[in-house]
């Protein structure tokens, strides 16, 4: 499934990404907890590398916060180069960001018919 296109009649997801996964299932099960933590985090350096170089949190929320945040505040590398911090120029990457946040609802609601979970 992606989310960029538009919605067809079959849609599924088969994903090895436990991590991602993991997101999915907090998501529907606490997705307002889960997106306040989210509408929270602020768009930083130091926190990404916070993130980065720490534990993964027992928490599911918490692991599922850090998750995406690592996941949208990624450079998207060149073939073996190592990825770091994103911030934008020309783009306000916090903005960014925040509206990521702000369309899980409608994620959740697609990924949830395409696990077939309706």
């Amino acid at each position: 499934m992606t989310c960029a296109k538009p919605r067809s009649k079959v849609e599924i997801f088969n994903d090895l990404d436990n991590e991602l996964l993991h997101f999915l299932w907090t998501l529907r099960n606490n997705k307002q907890e889960l997106m306040a933590a989210l509408a929270s985090m602020p768009t930083s350096r130091s926190l990404f590398h916070q993130i980065l170089n720490s534990p993964t949190p027992s928490d599911p929320v918490e692991r599922a916060a850090y998750w995406f945040y690592l996941l949208r505040q990624r450079i998207i590398p060149t073939n073996g180069a190592p990825s770091g911090f994103r911030y934008g120029k020309i783009k306000n990457s916090a903005q960014d960001f925040q509206n990521a946040v702000a369309r899980l609802d409608s994620f959740e609601k697609r990924s949830h018919r395409a696990a077939g979970m309706s």
